[in-house]
């Protein structure tokens, strides 16, 4: 695995620890944070900065209770890592699980996250949204 597959696999170990730190730290100061905008998603939006990550996973936290996230494919070229998997977990206002597939597309230039666009089935993760 090259240097910057590495770097997106340890953030994905520290999420899976519940552990942001290591993941705000990971980030360029002019990063670029973007997941779903569909607003039945509450942690879905665009995140600039380690402040905007950080409150990122705060809402993630606040949504989901993760119950597993298995990344299993990276691929990379020059500054880019593709990675994909599969998440599951449970909507903390409805109780109801969901599991979806993703892919995400990172950027990361000089040891940092640059960018981060989060591509997955957003219908399965908004129903488990709704009441």
């Amino acid at each position: 695995m090259e240097n910057n597959a590495h770097i997106i696999a340890d953030i994905y170990a520290a999420f899976a620890r519940g552990d942001v730190a290591p993941i705000v730290a990971a980030v360029s100061d002019d990063v670029d944070w973007n997941n779903s905008k569909s607003p039945e998603i509450p942690y879905g939006g665009h995140y600039a900065g380690p402040a905007g990550v950080r409150t990122f996973f705060e809402r993630i936290g606040r949504a989901v209770t993760v119950k597993s996230f298995s990344p299993t494919v990276y691929i990379t070229a020059g500054d880019s890592v593709l990675a994909a998997g599969a998440w599951s977990g449970v909507a903390n206002t409805t109780g109801k699980p969901f599991e979806t597939d993703w892919l995400m597309h990172w950027i990361v230039k000089n040891g940092k996250v640059t960018y981060v666009r989060v591509y997955e089935d957003t219908a399965l993760t908004a129903a488990a949204m709704r009441a």
